[in-house]
Parts: structure tokens; sequence; C-alpha cells
């Protein structure tokens, strides 16, 4: 099941729908997610808004790196 949400949250071919709530089902699993961590960056980089700031906040949690008071997604809005 892990690698299925991995798979959906980067696929850009998907809608945004399936990939965002693969992602918020990724940090609902914390550590266990941590072999996902490499495939989720490239997700928090990405144009869609929605989809940059749920990754980067996934990605930081997962990396122990999460820090309430910071503003993820693409900086360039």
């Amino acid at each position: 099941a892990l690698a299925v949400l991995g798979q959906i949250a980067s696929d850009t071919a998907l809608p945004f729908p399936p990939r965002l709530q693969s992602l918020n089902a990724i940090e609902e699993l914390g550590q266990v997610a941590l072999p996902l961590l490499d495939r989720l960056r490239p997700v928090a980089a990405e144009r869609d808004q929605y989809l940059s700031r749920a990754a980067g906040a996934t990605v930081a949690k997962l990396s122990g790196t999460y820090d309430p008071s910071r503003t993820f997604g693409r900086r360039e809005w």
C-alpha cells in the first residue's frame, strides 16, 4: 500500500484530488512512510500550491525538520 500511495502522490498525470489524498494518508503513516521521502521531494517543488504545501510539510515531518512556524510551498506566488 505504501508504494501505491507514493505512486499516486508523485504521478503528475493524475488529477489533484487523489494526489492530495495520498499525501494526507502518507503524512498519517508517519515514520512508516520514510522510504517515500525521495519520491515526495519533487512534489514539494511542483507549481500547484496545495500539493507543494502538503508535500513540503510531509517531507519535513518525515525527515525530522518540521517547524510549525515555517511556510511550505513554492515562494514565487
